[in-house]
């Protein structure tokens, strides 16, 4: 888990599980009842395949971020940022900062963020190399700090990793 000293980050970092989905719908249904009437509220989701919606049978509609923007309706404009093979830490491979998803994200000036990385960091051959370890929740703190700092100043929900199996 990540702890973060700065009341500012703790203030709009919210920590969740990517299964429980429903949570962040019931949470932001409830929160923005109001306001959606008004407003379109906009909702980045940045992450890797599982985000992209990799292996569903179709990514766009039945993969996490399409059910959700169905369950959400109409006064939501939910925006798929996942990559496939995306890592949190910088200077991998394909680190997510270093990907145009990332700056396409943050252009969007979301209201809400939901980021769910880890999983590709977490595979031993990417976890036990060089320095990467030590360095994951500074890159991962860097990249929610991206995203708190925007002029839109969104709430992040910041998902738990789903494990690779059966390591």
């Amino acid at each position: 888990m990540i702890k973060h000293s700065n009341t500012k980050i703790n203030k709009h970092l919210k920590i969740i599980g990517i299964f429980f989905i429903v949570n962040i719908y019931a949470q932001i249904n409830l929160a923005n009842e109001i306001t959606t009437r008004f407003k379109t509220i906009k909702i980045a989701c940045i992450g890797n395949s599982i985000t992209a919606g990799a292996g569903a049978s179709d990514r766009e509609k039945k993969g996490y971020v399409g059910i959700m923007a169905e369950m959400l309706g109409e006064g939501y404009d939910v925006r798929n940022y996942g990559v496939s093979g995306a890592t949190t830490c910088r200077g991998t491979h394909k680190s997510y900062v270093d990907l145009p998803a990332f700056m396409e994200a943050k252009e969007f000036q979301p209201d809400i963020v939901t980021i769910a990385l880890g999983t590709n960091d977490s595979q031993p051959k990417v976890w036990n190399a060089d320095n990467f370890a030590e360095n994951f929740e500074k890159d991962l703190v860097f990249i929610c700090d991206e995203f708190i700092n925007l002029s839109s100043k969104p709430t992040v929900y910041l998902c738990i990793p789903i494990p690779i199996v059966p390591n």
